[in-house]
Parts: structure tokens; sequence; C-alpha cells
């Protein structure tokens, strides 16, 4: 019924469907995701008093349960234990899984229908797919209960920051709307205006402000550099709204220039959290905005040493039965945190989320170290209206921008020495190029960096 009505939907005319997502947002979150979403919100308001024990053994339950299904159903990975001389029942922790190989997009590729698990019917799964950020997107299944355990546990995220039932919330994100010519649009039942940035005008910047002016949000939520951008808008325009409780980024990387704008923009705190289509592995920042909680009730976390206290994040999801990933190599760098968080929570942390192993990193040849370009703050200037950062074959560093005005040599002669410092290389290697426009990748996403270097 869900796949019939879906593409009853995709054929129908812009009021019909209008009046559907209206209607559908008057349903209350219990009712519309279902008894999975009523016992996450159940669980998650036991486990923020659970000590590491518990957590390992409440893994121990559901990573049984994935592996099981993995086996029993998933032709890649019977066909993997079986090689590797691995029983299913002996994989009931984190330690354990370090027995699996790791998996990566590619093998997924190489062999995707043997990923599919086929006691799960088209009915009780679904397709998607990665932001295209750092190449093609990935496609893949997850079944039906995944986007109410990802809803509660948004929704448990903005109760650590002091959520209220009939708060207000803005999303601000670069996807297009279904009416793509506009730019907001408000769904009175869930009391959320959601945003686009897709295009990006001072025209349409102007009509968001407004928007959210008159809204006055409790929270705004949203991509980085989506809610950046309207950040640097108000800055330019000196505006200013009532500063919401905060402001909650997700689903990119969060740089540091971003961060001081969006904070001084809208007079508030931002609030981090990581996570990937793939739903393997999350972490979120609580409202002291420092460590990065792992959702050790969603997936299992480990880190992987890849350049001295930097480390690749490997996650397993713990609840997709239709398309199980397990020691997924996300592509995304983290430092493990040692200390306590002030909140006293017990789960794993993380010190800092760096980026993607893919982002624009470049080892020095002297010292071996890895620098990357997300401390550089020439997007911040007041002649970029957009920029990317990309890699060439000879280890060239090219920074294409989108000018607001012409960028004198001077200006450009500043941004091409940032780099170069940043990078630690020489300034011959460092290229600017003025462009018209920044392409969005197929998830709608404007990556600040692109690429890496070859000698990594």
């Amino acid at each position: 019924m869900k796949t019939y009505i879906k593409s009853l939907l995709r054929e129908s005319s812009l009021p019909f469907l209008d009046f559907f997502e209206n209607a559908y947002h008057l349903i209350p979150p219990s009712i519309r995701y279902g008894k999975t979403y009523r016992d996450m919100i159940a669980l998650f308001g036991e486990t923020d008093a659970w000590d590491e024990t518990r957590f390992r053994e409440f893994q121990s339950m559901r990573l049984s349960a994935i592996i099981k299904q993995a086996y029993d159903h998933v032709p890649y990975y019977h066909e993997l234990f079986d090689e590797h001389g691995i029983r299913p029942e002996e994989i009931r922790s984190a330690e354990d899984l370090t027995r699996i190989p790791l998996l990566s997009s590619d093998i997924i590729k190489s062999r995707w229908n043997d990923f599919v698990a086929d006691n799960i019917s088209s009915y009780g799964r679904e397709m998607s797919h990665t932001s295209g950020t750092t190449g093609p997107s990935f496609y893949f299944y997850f079944d039906k209960n995944i986007i109410p355990v990802e809803r509660a546990q948004a929704l448990r995220h903005l109760m650590w920051l002091g959520y209220e039932r009939g708060d207000r919330v803005a999303v601000i994100k670069g996807q297009p709307l279904k009416e793509s010519d506009k730019a907001f649009k408000y769904f009175f039942g869930t009391r959320e205006l959601r945003i686009s940035t897709a295009q990006p005008t001072d025209e349409n910047l102007r009509k968001i402000f407004e928007a959210l002016a008159e809204y006055r949000p409790h929270f705004i939520r949203g991509w980085p550099s989506s809610i950046y951008l309207v950040a640097r808008w108000m800055a330019r325009s000196n505006r200013r709204i009532k500063p919401p409780k905060c402001v909650v980024t997700s689903s990119e990387n969060l740089y540091l220039y971003m961060r001081k704008r969006i904070e001084e923009s809208f007079q508030t705190k931002v609030v981090d959290g990581y996570g990937q289509s793939e739903f393997v592995a999350y972490a979120l920042q609580c409202s002291h905005a420092k460590a990065y909680h792992v959702q050790m009730e969603t997936g299992i976390l480990e880190l992987l040493p890849y350049n001295g206290s930097i480390c690749e994040i490997v996650g397993t999801s713990l609840w997709n039965r239709a398309m199980p990933l397990i020691r997924y190599r996300t592509g995304d760098l983290a430092i493990r945190e040692t200390e306590p968080c002030p909140c006293g929570r017990k789960s794993d942390c993380l010190a800092e989320v760096i980026g993607r192993t893919a982002d624009l990193v470049y080892r020095n040849e002297d010292t071996g170290e890895i620098a990357t370009l997300s401390s550089c703050s020439f997007y911040d200037r007041e002649e970029v209206k957009e920029a990317q950062i990309r890699i060439g074959e000879d280890k060239s560093v090219y920074i294409q921008i989108v000018p607001r005005h012409q960028i004198t040599a001077s200006r450009e002669a500043l941004i091409r020495s940032e780099a170069a410092q940043c990078l630690g290389i020489s300034l011959d290697l460092v290229i600017v190029e003025s462009v018209e426009e920044i392409l969005p990748t197929e998830g709608g996403k404007r990556p600040l960096i692109l690429g890496r270097s070859p000698s990594l």
C-alpha cells in the first residue's frame, strides 16, 4: 500500500501533493511512524541513565539478531562467513566484529544483488541513496523500521537541547521543495517551516529571512552550508531575528568559519550531529556542544587508525535488516574522546569529527602530517559568493570561486597565500579560478571540498 501511495503521489498534481503533505503532517508522529517509533522514544528515555555495561548488553542483543539475519538471508555474508570460518553465534560484540572483513561501497556496488535480504519483501523495504558529495550516489535498501528509528533519534537530540512539545522548528537544506520555485513552505501540523536554499539568490535569501523573522523558530535545523548562506546574508544586510534556543547542524562538515558566522548571526549556540545516509553510525553533540555522543542504541561505531590521533569511522547498523551493512567503511574521519562529557552520559564519545578521507587532504612530504583546508576562512570573504576546492592530478589545488563582484589581484593573492599556508605547500600549487556556478550534487549539496591529494 505504501509503495502504491508513493507511486500515486509521484504522478499527482502539485495542488493534490500540497493537500496530502499538509494532511500527512497533521498525524501525530506516534501514529505516523508507528510502534517502532514509540518503542524507540521509550528506549531513549531510559538510555541516558545507562552505564557502559548496559550499553554493551543492548548492542550484543541487537548485533546477534543482525548477524543471524545477514548469515541466513544475505548471500554475500553467508559466503563470507563460510569462507572465513565464522559462525554467526560467535559474533556478539564490537570486539568479535573485528573477525569480519571490512566492507566498502565498491564491494557493495560490485555485488549489489547479493546484499539484499531474501526475506524482506518489496513492501518491507525502501530504496535510498547517498548524497553524492564525494562521487556518484550509492544506492541501497533500508527496511521500514529505519525511518521511525531515525525520527525518534532526531527528536531525542532536540530534547537534549531543551525541546518542548509545541516548539517551532525551521529546517534549512539545499534540496528544492516539491514546488521548486518556492524557497519555503510551512507545515502547520508539525509547526515546521521547511526552507530550501537550492536557489540562493539575494532575493530568495531575503524572503527566507523574512519568513524566519515572522515564524520565530525555537530551533533551526539543517545543513551547515545552507544555514551558513542565510547567516551570511543576515550579516551582510545587518538583519536579526529573535534568537532560537540553538541551531542544530548535520549531514555535512561543519567548518569553523561556518560555526562562527552562524552563531554570530543567529546569536545562539551551534550544536552539531554526525551521521550518514547509510545509517550505520551516528554521534550527536549535547547542550555542551563539545563531545559527540555515539548513538550506541542504533549502531556500533569503530575507529580505525588513519594518521596519528585521526581515525576512520567504521559503522555497523543494528536495525537495517533489508540490506545489512556490517563493518562498513564510511570514509569519515574523527578523533576519539578520552575525557567524560560534563553532561554525565556514559556512551562512547568522539572529540571531533574532522571530515572525510575523500576530502581534500594533503600530506606534507617532509613531515608526513596531513593538513586540510577546513580552517581556511577565504570562503567568508565579502567578494566570494560561493566556492569549491578541487585537487588536480599534478597535486595542484584549484579554488573555484563564484565572485560576488570582481576579485582583485591583491585579494586573489591573499586567498592563495592562506590556502598554501593551511596546507604547507608551495604557493605555485594553488590556483584561483572564477566560475559562474558551483553545480550541486545529486543530493542537492554544494560541498566546499572535493577530491584529495594523490599521495593519500
